[in-house]
């Protein structure tokens, strides 16, 4: 096996699209509360998810056959550093890249906003509540996330006035999520793994 691994974007839409544990998912939550998604060695997974050499092989091996693992020859970068990074800039930051407007919210499933970011008030009240209650009401959302469509979580298009959204459930364990972003989404970037790594640490139990 290679040196090192890495999680995918792949796996990390196969962990957000359903709340169902299993281990797959517990393996990648793991990852995500330690702060490795950018590379690690098996030493290191071992170290961090509490699995037996032959066990934690096998498990990587079913993950790169997946998809939501990719092997590299080489760490990729400090993740001490990227660790105080996170903290540092906290949700607000990391949700600003994630649209080419700049515009982007996290939103709870009682319509609570986490954090925002170019939205005004009144549009926030309004895509907060709307999006909530469209993903709570809409059966077709919960299912679809779960067969991961198109190898990506289910996802809503709204539209008030000139206004254009897109609201992606996330799920973390038992926790929901609700992302929307203005304009055109840009989630296959680093920002969006640290968004849910932040989500992961300060949300998510144990499983």
């Amino acid at each position: 096996m290679p040196a090192h691994f890495k999680l995918n974007y792949s796996g990390l839409n196969y962990l957000i699209s359903s709340s169902e544990a299993c281990l797959s998912r517990n393996f990648i939550l793991h990852l995500l509360r330690h702060n490795i998604y950018s590379s690690a060695s098996m030493s290191q997974l071992e170290s961090v998810c509490g699995m037996d050499k032959k066990r934690l092989t096998k498990t990587v091996y079913q993950m790169l056959k997946q998809g939501w693992l990719s092997s590299v020859d080489e760490i990729e970068g400090d993740q001490p550093a990227i660790m105080k990074t996170i903290i540092k800039n906290g949700f607000t930051k990391q949700l600003s890249k994630l649209s080419l407007t700049d515009s982007a919210m996290l939103v709870d499933m009682n319509g609570l906003v986490i954090s925002k970011t170019g939205f005004s008030g009144i549009q926030t009240s309004y895509l907060a509540a709307s999006a909530t209650s469209l993903i709570l009401i809409n059966e077709t959302a919960q299912k679809r996330n779960k067969e991961l469509c198109n190898d990506s979580p289910w996802s809503l298009d709204l539209k008030w006035g000139r206004l254009e959204v897109t609201a992606q459930l996330i799920c973390l364990g038992s926790l929901k999520f609700i992302l929307v972003i203005g304009g055109n989404p840009v989630l296959d970037n680093n920002a969006f793994f640290q968004l849910i790594a932040m989500l992961t640490r300060r949300y998510s139990l144990e499983q």
